[in-house]
């Protein structure tokens, strides 16, 4: 299954053990868990009050924040550089 692809897990179904507290995009969400992956991905659990969206991300932002931003959040990867690049200018 491709990365971002997400996948619907309907409650009562709990979180797997191992699912710690995440970082994510405020879609409405209770909140956001994750599963670290031994390659440096990760699983991640978007918990709604009916059910979970599920899918997984080619970078942990726990682990490395900017590699997750750049793969598997681009636009807001983008936003960043530029933010760079303007204060960069400004500091001149």
């Amino acid at each position: 299954m491709p990365p971002h692809t997400n996948i619907i897990v309907h409650k009562p179904c709990l979180p797997p053990e191992g699912a710690i507290e995440a970082m994510g995009e405020p879609h409405g969400q209770l909140r956001d868990l994750e599963i670290p992956l031994s390659d440096g991905g990760r699983i991640h659990i978007v918990e709604f009050t009916n059910n979970y969206l599920v899918h997984w991300d080619r970078k942990s932002p726990s682990r490395d924040p900017i590699g997750h931003l750049r793969e598997d959040a681009s636009p807001l990867y983008d936003l960043f550089i530029d933010g760079v690049k303007w204060i960069s200018r400004l500091v001149r």
